[in-house]
């Protein structure tokens, strides 16, 4: 039963399971023992979880759609055999940003 207690905790036994289970928990030590060591576990871990600032979930998001987009316009890149201006300008953009942010990281690191 042992091998139920972290889809106790985590709610996703179904209703036939949970019950099975809590009445097992009722007669076994053992596993009442381990099940309260688990939720205290379980809690310790939860209060250390942090959010993330909507900041710094939204950068995250924008780096993730710009290189979706740079994929697509390197793609083009390859596939046109004369690349438009927009989107010669928008390779250079990325590459300098890129090299930008490469040494950034560099010197942060000396």
């Amino acid at each position: 039963m042992n091998d139920m207690i972290i889809p106790y905790l985590n709610q996703t036994l179904n209703t036939e399971d949970k019950m099975k289970f809590l009445e097992h928990i009722r007669e076994c030590k053992e596993c009442r023992e381990e099940l309260a060591m688990m939720m205290k576990v379980k809690k310790a871990l939860e209060s250390q979880k942090k959010e993330l600032p909507k900041a710094v979930k939204q950068q995250a998001f924008d780096k993730i759609n710009a290189q979706k987009d740079m994929k697509t316009v390197i793609t083009d890149l390859f596939t046109n055999e004369i690349p438009t201006p927009k989107t010669s300008i928008k390779v250079v953009s990325y590459l300098l940003t890129t090299i930008k942010n490469t040494i950034n990281l560099s010197l942060e690191n000396i």
